[in-house]
């Protein structure tokens, strides 16, 4: 289609070049002739064109044919995961704060910015393959010598000083032998490139707003719980404290006690520091100077408690390898350098070959004498012209093999990148898979913490218990609440780790996320 496109253009500048020609000076055997050499010069070069294009060579994925991992996880596939997998933890706050952060991201308007740039260096580039018509007037060299060549005028040379030269030029460059096939490589590369490159930045920003998100969500709950346990030991001393008074409490017993006390204050003031600067870093997602005071305002008024069963049993929406490999952002990245690199080749094979092109002008030549304008002569041709490379010939025979190289090169790099993706994949799944194993296990303490309150308070209306026994139970309670607060933050952080190594699809749609954060 890209060899009749070429055909046509220049068979429809040679007619109105011959329309013209005619209308003034009725040259039309010059002209005809000329036409006919320039359409067989692009009937051979398009062929030769065709004969020399560089084909991107093929792409092994050595992929294996089930994930290691992928034994321990459900494979049941969730619509959620399909489109938004971070719908499935069912929380609005989140899905608020990733709406936004989709939306507003600076880093990812960056990147979209670079799919529109690349579009217009690919219609850019492939405007230079098209013939190039200009318009001039000035003086020329060539007017002055068809004035000064006009014995019949009797004029000097000094006369023909105002010479003056008017009308079209005609260029065209016949993108043959690979050259234009390369061009269209390189840039479709290029837009790929930019594209697979907003995929990735679209997988990242999902997946680390998840994780702070979660770790502010801990922070917030661990402040709570920290709080209770600092005001647990606190009460522990003073009742140690009336112990020692009374000879039934040894005054070390007390001191451990402050010391449990400073430590939970020690844990409070680092807990409040990872608080901010998750605020903070949730605040640069979402494109924002500074977070808002809702985001806080949310989390702290929720009750510290278990994950929905509904939502703690999430699975991952697991494929076979070799479909993960194609639709990953990197592997496409790194195919699209492939396609460069043989754009790249294709190009420097190019130029190993004669450089043919089409030339043609339109002109009318004259001069300024006193206050008259006088009419010398005119010039009116097209044909082809042919540049063929000699002395430098070796250098450019050095080019394509560097070209080859890189070609090489790019090919090595796409095995890497699929390597890499298998290893990020198979420990994103283990690492997810440990994550849930561990929040079920507290969870399972959690219950156990649960059901021992009911008889502990029995046991304390029965005096079975004194007041100090309960505290210090309650310690321990404490503790294993802390525990799971941050299993559920490893379990998050696995989950949406996870997801960005099975390349879950995000979607840029903010109309169809609200549809989605609605359900």
């Amino acid at each position: 289609m890209h060899s009749v496109r070429l055909i046509r253009q220049s068979a429809r500048l040679v007619r109105l070049l011959a329309r013209w020609q005619m209308a003034r000076a009725g040259t039309v055997s010059t002209l005809v002739s000329g036409m006919r050499t320039t359409m067989v010069s692009v009937l051979v070069a398009v062929s030769l064109s065709a004969c020399l294009h560089t084909e991107m060579p093929a792409l092994d994925t050595p992929a294996p044919a089930q994930w290691r991992q992928a034994h321990t996880t459900s494979a049941t596939q969730l619509s959620a995961a399909e489109t938004a997998w971070w719908l499935a933890f069912k929380d609005p706050l989140l899905n608020q704060l990733m709406q936004t952060a989709l939306k507003q991201n600076l880093t990812l308007q960056q990147a979209s910015e670079r799919i529109s740039y690349a579009r217009s260096l690919q219609a850019h580039e492939l405007a230079t393959e098209k013939p190039q018509l200009s318009l001039y007037a000035g003086p020329n060299s060539l007017s002055r010598m068809l004035a000064v060549g006009n014995s019949s005028s009797g004029q000097s040379r000094h006369a023909a000083s105002g010479a003056f030269l008017a009308g079209f030029d005609l260029i065209w460059e016949l993108p043959i032998f690979g050259q234009g096939a390369g061009q269209r490589q390189i840039t479709q590369a290029d837009l790929q490139i930019a594209e697979a490159d907003v995929s990735s930045r679209q997988l990242s920003l999902a997946a680390e707003l998840v994780r702070v998100y979660a770790e502010l969500d801990a922070a917030v709950q661990r402040e709570k719980q920290l709080a209770l346990a600092e005001a647990g030991y606190a009460n522990l001393r003073t009742l140690s404290n009336k112990g020692v008074s009374g000879g039934f409490t040894s005054p070390e017993t007390a001191e451990s006690f402050m010391t449990e006390v400073q430590g939970a204050q020690r844990m409070r003031r680092q807990n409040r520091l990872n608080q901010e600067m998750a605020l903070q870093r949730l605040a640069v997602l979402c494109g924002q100077a500074e977070p808002a005071e809702a985001w806080l305002t949310e989390l702290q008024s929720r009750p510290a408690g278990k994950l929905a069963e509904d939502v703690q049993s999430i699975s991952l929406p697991m494929r076979v390898p070799a479909e993960i490999i194609r639709q990953r952002p990197d592997i496409k990245m790194a195919e699209s350098q492939v396609l460069k690199a043989t754009g790249a080749l294709g190009i420097a094979k190019s130029d190993l070959y004669p450089k043919l092109s089409i030339e043609g002008a339109l002109m009318v030549a004259g001069r300024v004498t006193g206050e008259s304008l006088r009419h010398t002569g005119s010039l009116t041709y097209i044909a082809p012209s042919i540049n063929i490379p000699l002395l430098d010939w070796g250098l450019r025979r050095e080019v394509v093999n560097q070209r080859e190289s890189q070609l090489r090169e790019a090919l090595l790099a796409y095995k890497e990148a699929v390597l890499l993706a298998i290893e990020e994949t198979e420990n994103a799944l283990v690492n997810f898979n440990e994550s849930r194993a561990q929040l079920l296990a507290e969870e399972q303490a959690l219950s156990r913490w649960q059901a021992q309150s009911a008889k502990l308070q029995r046991a304390v209306d029965v005096g079975y218990l004194s007041k100090m026994d309960v505290f210090k139970q309650d310690m321990r309670n404490q503790q294993t609440l802390l525990q799971y607060i941050d299993a559920k933050q490893a379990w998050m952080r696995g989950y949406a780790f996870a997801n960005k190594a099975l390349s879950g699809t995000v979607s840029l749609n903010p109309d169809q996320q609200a549809t989605e954060n609605t359900q």
